[in-house]
C-alpha cells in the first residue's frame, strides 16, 4: 500500500509539478523574475499555463530519464491481463475448409518456388 502511494506521488510530481517547475525555471532565465511574476498576474489559471507551457521540456526530460533506467521518467503502469482458456475460435467449417485450402495453395506455391530456385542455381553451375 504504501509502495503504490510513492508511485502515485512520483507519478504526480512527474507528471504535474515537472512542468510547472521547467517553465518557471525556463521564464526566470529568459525574462527574470518579471517573468515569472507575470503569468500569475495576467493569467486566470497560471499553474495550467505553466504545466503547458513546460510539457514538452519535461516530456524530454522524461525520456532522458527512461534511456538511463526503463520506468524513471515515464512510470510504468501495471497492466492485469486476463485470458479466457474456454474461449474457442469459433470457426464455421466453410471458414476452417476455406483456411485450410489457402495454406495449402500457399504451402504448394512455396514448394513450386523453392524448385525454381534449386533448378536456376543448378543451372548456374553447369555454366
Amino acid at each position: 500500500m504504501a509502495e503504490n502511494v510513492l508511485e502515485d506521488f512520483r507519478f504526480s510530481l512527474m507528471e504535474q509539478v515537472l512542468p510547472v517547475g521547467i517553465a518557471i525555471v525556463d521564464r526566470a532565465r529568459k525574462k527574470g523574475l518579471e517573468g515569472v511574476l507575470d503569468v500569475f498576474t495576467s493569467s486566470d489559471k497560471p499553474f495550467e499555463e505553466l504545466q503547458i507551457e513546460g510539457d514538452s521540456a519535461a516530456q524530454s526530460l522524461r525520456d532522458q530519464l527512461d534511456k538511463i533506467k526503463p520506468g524513471l521518467g515515464n512510470p510504468v503502469i501495471p497492466v492485469d491481463i486476463i485470458v479466457n482458456k474456454n474461449d474457442d475460435l469459433d470457426l464455421e467449417s466453410e471458414d476452417l475448409e476455406l483456411l485450410m485450402n489457402t495454406l495449402n495453395n500457399i504451402d504448394y506455391r512455396l514448394t513450386l518456388l523453392n524448385q525454381y530456385i534449386d533448378d536456376k542455381s543448378n543451372q548456374e553451375k553447369i555454366l
